[in-house]
């Protein structure tokens, strides 16, 4: 026999159970469960369906004295089948088996958070295609779904623009874009929430009647504003072009 205990609400209910036979012979519940108290529960129990010999109810002796040797080890002695050796083949079969489902449960983990990274960086690339796309096509519906509050952009030519500026610069279609091409794209993310992408992007436009033609290097921040990605920063470098 054993005894089972859990804590609920601040206080711990302990349980005695059979280990062999798996069966509830008796329910005894108390605020406080002391020895004695669990022998005078077993007692009644071993009225009813009897003792083995070896039990200390068939010693003769008085009830006090019989509650006073009726210890944990006794129980253990009189009601447990199982030898020293089986016993602890019994424990190493459970913490073997305990180790391989945690194995189990910390494998399964990882695969699912590498699947989820793996697929908010293919989400992340497709987004930042269609960002460019956009920004050609002067797709102002598609730049204010995707820009977050306190968008800050940072262009090559060292000038900063905020949201508000980049969404009027495309409604005005102050640039008049002749070529675009984004390469060499990599994400890289930090949890579930936040992205960022490094490409390069070659490209040939006129900035309100001024003529680019560059490569620049850029990296763009991404944020998961209640299951939409929005773009929070974004900064390019000059490479190569005027």
């Amino acid at each position: 026999m054993d005894f089972v205990a859990q804590r609920l609400v601040g206080r711990w209910n302990r349980a005695l159970t059979d280990q062999y036979t798996r069966e509830c012979l008796t329910l005894f519940a108390e605020v406080a469960l002391s020895g004695e108290k669990a022998a005078s529960a077993l007692e009644k129990v071993v009225a009813l369906r009897g003792a083995r010999s070896r039990s200390p109810w068939s010693t003769g002796l008085s009830p006090p004295a019989r509650r006073h040797i009726f210890s944990a080890q006794e129980f253990t002695r009189v009601y447990n089948p199982l030898t020293p050796q089986e016993e602890t083949r019994m424990v190493m079969k459970v913490l073997a088996i305990t180790a391989l489902s945690l194995s189990c449960c910390l494998s399964l983990t990882s695969n699912l958070h590498s699947q989820s990274t793996g697929d908010v960086a293919q989400q992340i690339k497709q987004l930042q295609q269609e960002s460019r796309d956009a920004q050609m096509k002067n797709d102002v519906s598609w730049e204010q779904k995707h820009l977050a509050e306190g968008f800050m952009g940072g262009n090559s030519w060292g000038a900063w623009e905020t949201r508000d500026e980049f969404i009027k610069d495309m409604q005005s279609k102050s640039i008049k874009w002749k070529s675009g091409n984004l390469s060499d794209l990599k994400v890289a993310t930090f949890g579930p929430n936040t992205a960022v992408s490094h490409y390069t992007f070659t490209y040939d436009a006129d900035f309100k009647s001024i003529h680019r033609a560059r490569t620049v290097i850029c990296s763009d921040t991404w944020v998961n504003d209640s299951g939409t990605w929005k773009t929070a920063s974004t900064h390019c470098t000059l490479v190569k072009g005027k």
